[in-house]
């Protein structure tokens, strides 16, 4: 039995005394997202982002994939009953680590076996937690609250993974020279794919001093197409082929595309439809269950 009062970290401590699995997550908005995606839980689940402190008791540090790596590994290691602590970490912790061959691992149970991160730590199947939230049915309902088409929505999804393939593709080249990426930069221009594609290829010739840009450029491209499945290019992957594309571009995408100006709201509101409906994507019900047990 562990002795509470000599736990020194308070999150911890209240963490063990609570009788809830305890997820950590990446940051508050996180917290939201999954809140709403897995409603009615709040008696079993604690979803938290992990608060670090320097020695002198001081918050140094909040959030962040490597957050919820060490602060699982801390809690774990103190609990009687570990398994009652756990973390879930973007794909993208492997492109923060340039663990490229983890990055692009397309057969799922190979990259969940080979992942490393410990025990305890569950990564996503997908870029970002935004990904999952990208669901046909939700993107429509939502649209169609907001008073928009929900057809132009569907154009709309095939338009951001497009693009933000393109991005994605630029910014792991970028972050594996230590070059700052291209944020949102070209996601809505107005301009068509093919010149998109060669003003992104003439920045990266610009920023990076690596020889045949261009074709690393589109082996990084065929290696997220391969990631995403074989139905990229069609509708299918607005269920879930759109795992190879930053998710947080995606839903920027949307929320730019129709002047919708939600920001965090649009994510939780396509997160509540998902939960509300229990169409939640099987990856995310096999880390935290269905609360039927």
């Amino acid at each position: 039995m562990v002795n509470l009062a000599q736990v020194s970290d308070t999150q911890i401590s209240q963490n063990i005394y609570l009788d809830r699995l305890i997820v950590y997550v990446e940051g508050e908005d996180d917290v939201e997202i999954f809140q709403r995606l897995i409603p009615g839980r709040t008696t079993d689940v604690l979803f938290t982002k992990p608060v670090e402190h320097d020695p002198a008791g001081d918050v140094e540090e909040q959030g962040g994939c490597e957050a919820v790596v060490r602060k699982v590994a801390e809690e774990r290691a103190i609990r009687s009953n570990p398994d009652r602590c756990i973390g879930i970490v973007d794909r993208d912790i492997f492109f923060g680590r340039k663990l490229w061959d983890l990055l692009f691992e397309e057969d799922d149970d190979e990259y969940l076996r080979k992942h490393g991160l410990g025990d305890g730590i569950y990564p996503l199947t997908h870029w970002e937690i935004e990904n999952f939230l990208i669901e046909r049915t939700a993107v429509q309902n939502v649209l169609d609250d907001q008073k928009i088409n929900s057809t132009d929505g569907a154009i709309a999804v095939e338009m951001a993974t497009t693009r933000g393939m393109l991005i994605t593709a630029a910014n792991c080249l970028l972050h594996d020279e230590g070059v700052e990426g291209l944020g949102f930069r070209h996601l809505n221009d107005n301009r068509d794919d093919s010149e998109i594609k060669e003003l992104i290829l003439n920045e990266l010739e610009s920023k990076l001093e690596v020889e045949n840009v261009g074709a690393k450029f589109d082996q990084v491209l065929e290696k997220l197409r391969v990631l995403c499945g074989p139905d990229v290019g069609g509708t299918a992957h607005i269920d879930r082929d759109i795992r190879g594309v930053e998710g947080k571009l995606l839903i920027a995408f949307l929320d730019r595309h129709f002047s919708l100006k939600l920001g965090l709201r649009l994510k939780l509101l396509l997160a509540r439809n998902i939960g509300h409906r229990g169409v939640q994507h099987e990856r995310i019900l096999d880390i935290v269950g269905d609360g039927s047990t």
